[in-house]
């Protein structure tokens, strides 16, 4: 639990408040999630797109490389994507632990 000197995250503020007008955690949980997973869709998108663009180049200096194999190409998006989720998994529930009178007293 934070104490009033701690700080909150970034948008703890806003999570108390709708844990405090009845938000279940469940859904305020699936809202943090939710927004890591379009950061990282983002992401995902422009690193593909970056690797299958430099594909090529590194295909030239590494001996017996194929710029686009799909199998080395999915292994890294699923790693980075697991990754991604492990990361953000425990600040997502440890912002939820905030007591929703410490987050409408915060400024």
């Amino acid at each position: 639990m934070a104490s009033w000197n701690t700080p909150l995250p970034r948008r703890g503020r806003e999570i108390g408040i709708r844990v405090a007008i009845g938000a279940r955690r469940r859904d305020v949980l699936r809202l943090v999630l939710g927004r890591i997973a379009t950061l990282v869709a983002a992401g995902s998108l422009l690193g593909l797109a970056l690797a299958l663009l430099v594909g090529p180049l590194l295909a030239q200096i590494v001996y017996q490389a194929s710029p686009r194999e799909p199998l080395v190409l999915g292994g890294v998006w699923l790693a980075v994507t697991l990754i991604a989720v492990l990361a953000s998994w425990a600040p997502a529930v440890r912002s939820l632990r905030v007591e929703p009178v410490t987050a409408l007293r915060s400024e």
